[in-house]
């Protein structure tokens, strides 16, 4: 079978041979790498690939956009655009295009690539069947069915009155109607929510009025329901055709409830990697300030000498771990990199994102801590409900705990309101339960309470049955000097700041934090904060 044939143009070379060389990886033909649009157009005029892969912000006259525009009128070709620009007139352009996705620039190319290859392909391919065995195909209604059960996304085909005349397998695992239950429904009314229907229906009535194919020839993304009535985004391209003389729709439909998830998801961590840096870049001016003050008293000096050793002391101790990993493995692919196998390569990345990560929490935990310790934090005391706070952190931590299968239980009642900085007590409650997942077995749980302590605080504790303490350990733990870091229940290692940090925190807030374990049993970390006040 002859290897579907890709076309890369991306001005950076680093990105540009990474993403060739998980095509060949993956069985592709790149047929060539240019770094611009008008070698990117010569290109086409003498070759035709299945799939370009194109960088929206190439230099020179022609960025991306324009570039697939020209192409367009060569040769209709799928693209997948490489972007690491986010603003929402770039993306309006990019989906008036006709892109078939974004590819987002950074550690997650790998993840993200092969995955938009082969939907993109496949897309392209079924688009293609269908307009060419388009007449032929309707007319026999059992090998169209065959073929669009096989299908992963979801084929609807709708009558000129918009209801349904065939729903394929794909359609059911999206919506969990099944084929008998939806046909001869109206489609807007089945999946659209009340509040659109009105909207949905004037725009899906367009294929009534042309048999122009292509209603929707560009993908959009809407909301819709399920049987359930639960909101999924979804990606749908709905065409008109003719079957046996009568004008009817098909709409191709793709649940994209995970892809958006990690746009958010890498959206935000681009936000925390601006934000770190500036940090960064803040917190060295002002140990610089710093440093020029210290001259003043003695007795200062002394104190923020002392702090900066110990800051400076976990930073080279710290630090050295995961670069030396990653060093490490570097020197190994440099060095060995003809003689390794795939999955020896595979497994390196795997470690040196590992260590990246780390190396992150760590920075995080550093940075907030440091920041605590020059009193540049300022608390903002307010009223607000812990339960809802640690629902939130339960959720934000359950890809974590279902990954070992552990139970996370909020048995705070709702309402349980306290005083005290949000913020602070949200990074607190998210190095806790951390750790406690880090520290529970598979199968394990983890339950938050609430305990009246019948004063002006309330008592919240994370408890969790997992591997317990040493009594050795519980005295050192919220010690800064001691530095206790051990390997969680399957190896996970940790940043051996968070639970100083969480210390400090409370402290702040004029609470006090503690733990309780047994070894084999489990461990309970309580903190005090104060109840709500009437402001």
């Amino acid at each position: 079978m002859e290897k579907p044939k890709i076309l890369i143009v991306e001005d950076e070379f680093v990105t540009s041979t990474n993403i060739k060389i998980l095509l060949r990886q993956s069985n592709y033909d790149v047929i060539g790498i240019v770094d611009n649009g008008a070698s990117a157009v010569e290109v086409i005029n003498k070759h035709t690939p299945d799939l370009i892969i194109m960088d929206i912000g190439l230099q020179g006259s022609l960025d991306g956009i324009d570039t697939y525009n020209l192409i367009k009128k060569i040769n209709i070709i799928p693209v997948i655009y490489i972007t690491s620009n986010s603003d929402s007139e770039t993306i309006k352009r990019a989906k008036e295009s006709g892109g078939e996705s974004f590819l987002t620039k950074g550690p997650t190319i790998k993840e993200q690539l092969i995955p938009l290859v082969e939907f993109a392909l496949y897309k392209s391919k079924i688009e293609k069947e269908i307009k060419k065995t388009r007449d032929d195909l309707i007319d026999s209604e059992e090998k169209f069915r065959k073929i669009a059960n096989y299908a992963s996304e979801a084929i609807i085909l709708l009558d000129k009155d918009g209801k349904i005349s065939f729903w394929n397998n794909a359609a059911y695992d999206i919506f969990h109607y099944t084929e008998e239950e939806v046909i001869g429904l109206n489609f807007t009314n089945l999946i659209i929510p009340e509040d659109k229907v009105i909207f949905y229906q004037k725009m899906f009535s367009g294929f009534k009025l042309s048999e122009s194919e292509g209603l929707f020839c560009k993908s959009i993304e809407i909301e819709a329901l399920n049987k359930e009535k639960v909101k999924i985004p979804i990606e749908i391209s709905i065409s008109t055709l003719k079957i046996k003389g009568e004008l009817s729709a098909c709409a191709i439909i793709r649940d994209i409830t995970t892809r958006i998830e990690n746009e958010l998801e890498f959206k935000k961590l681009i936000e925390e990697l601006q934000i770190s840096k500036d940090i960064i870049e803040q917190n060295a001016m002002e140990v610089n300030d710093l440093n020029i003050k210290l001259s003043e008293s003695e007795e200062l000096l002394k104190e923020l000498n002392s702090s900066k050793d110990k800051f400076f002391s976990i930073i080279a101790h710290d630090l050295k771990g995961p670069f030396q990993g990653l060093i490490g493995y570097t020197d190994i692919l440099a060095h060995n990199i003809e003689s390794l196998s795939k999955e020896e390569i595979a497994d390196l990345a795997t470690q040196m994102h590992y260590s990246a990560t780390n190396l992150l929490k760590l920075l995080e935990n550093l940075l907030h801590w440091s920041r605590l310790q020059r009193g540049i934090i300022e608390i903002i005391p307010e009223n607000f409900d812990i339960s809802t706070l640690v629902d939130m952190n339960f959720n934000l931590l359950s890809t974590n705990a279902k990954q070992k299968n552990i139970k996370l239980i909020n048995n705070i009642k709702s309402g349980c309101m306290v005083f005290a900085d949000l913020n602070m007590v949200n990074t607190v409650l998210r190095n806790l339960t951390s750790n406690a997942i880090k520290f529970t077995y598979i199968d394990g749980s983890i339950i938050a309470e609430c305990n009246d302590l019948d004063n002006e605080f309330i008592e919240i504790s994370i408890n969790d049955n997992g591997v317990g303490m040493s009594q050795t350990i519980i005295e050192d733990i919220f010690k800064l000097e001691k530095k206790i870091t051990t390997l969680g229940t399957q190896n996970e290692k940790g940043t051996g700041l968070g639970l100083v940090l969480c210390k400090d925190l409370i402290e702040k807030n004029g609470g006090s934090i503690y733990v309780t374990s047994e070894l084999g049993k489990g461990t309970s970390f309580k903190f005090t904060i104060r109840k709500s006040v009437t402001i």
